[in-house]
Formats: structure tokens, C-alpha cells, sequence
């Protein structure tokens, strides 16, 4: 049985938006030239309406082979509608013992999503600010070519 065309186009679509359902929210920066100094913070900022929907929160990199190390430390700083700020230092897994890169590979680019926070309800209802920072040893470091961050309802697991 042969599926017009048409319909084949919905279904693909309807697959690919099923995917991105359960995002709040979902945002990607560039690193200029993959050079982060310390002192570049990259800032996301989103609304959150619903205080009692629980969600997940992920940072997202993505790494080029240049990137000299398997971890790469992190300054999260989280700053509520009221204007109070929580800062966190997470570490981020880029690599195994082995040297071998663990994120997702397209072309010369790894792609890693990292759950840092599940189940998360967030305390009140505005605007929320987040900004990230390397906490490397390095005042730069090279072969980090994008920093993200995504909130989304937690999947059945």
C-alpha cells in the first residue's frame, strides 16, 4: 500500500514535535571561535508559570577534539523573581578514562546533555535567569563551541 505523500509529511512532523513536547524551554549559545574565558557568562532567561508541575533541568554542551580535558567544571548561577541568586558548581563528564568522548558525535562536534536537577518544582512563578561560566583552572580554555540549557517535564522512565 502505497502512502500519498501528504500524509507521509504530517506523520514525519508530528513525530519530530512529539520529541520537544515536554520542553518548557530549550536554548543553545555559540562560543565565539570555541575560546571561553572565564569571565564570558552566557545568560538564559525564561518564564516559568506553573509552580507545582515538577521538571528537569539539563545543561547541554557541545565540544570539538580540541577541548584539552575529559571534565569540564561549571559556575550555574540561578537567579529567582525576587531577585535572589543560588550559585552551583557542577562537573560535567566529556570523556572516559580512556580519552574517548562520550557525547553525541555529528561530524567533528559531541553533543552531551547533563541532568542537573529532576523532579525540580520551582519555587515561584517569573522570570528566572541563568548564567553559566566555566570554573576551569584556565582564564580560556578552547574547543567548547556551544553552552545550553533545557527544562522540560521529567519522561516516564
Amino acid at each position: 500500500m502505497k502512502i500519498p505523500s501528504f500524509l507521509y509529511l504530517c506523520l514525519l512532523c508530528m513525530l519530530s514535535m512529539s520529541c520537544q513536547i515536554n520542553d518548557i524551554y530549550n536554548d543553545i549559545q555559540k562560543i565565539p571561535d570555541a575560546k571561553w574565558h572565564s569571565k564570558q557568562e552566557i545568560t538564559f532567561q525564561t518564564s516559568i508559570h506553573d509552580t507545582l508541575v515538577p521538571l528537569d533541568v539539563y545543561i547541554q554542551l557541545r565540544n570539538n577534539q580540541k577541548y584539552p580535558y575529559s571534565n569540564l567544571y561549571l559556575f550555574l548561577t540561578t537567579i529567582y523573581p525576587d531577585q535572589t541568586a543560588y550559585r552551583d558548581t557542577l562537573e560535567c563528564i566529556l570523556a572516559s578514562p580512556e580519552g574517548q568522548w562520550l557525547g553525541k558525535r555529528t561530524g567533528t562536534v559531541f553533543e552531551s546533555r547533563f541532568l542537573i536537577k529532576h523532579n525540580v518544582l520551582f519555587p515561584r512563578s517569573g522570570r528566572y535567569v541563568f548564567k553559566i561560566a566555566h570554573a576551569m583552572r584556565e582564564a580560556e580554555i578552547n574547543g567548547i563551541t556551544e553552552v545550553g540549557i533545557k527544562i522540560a517535564k521529567p519522561q516516564n522512565r
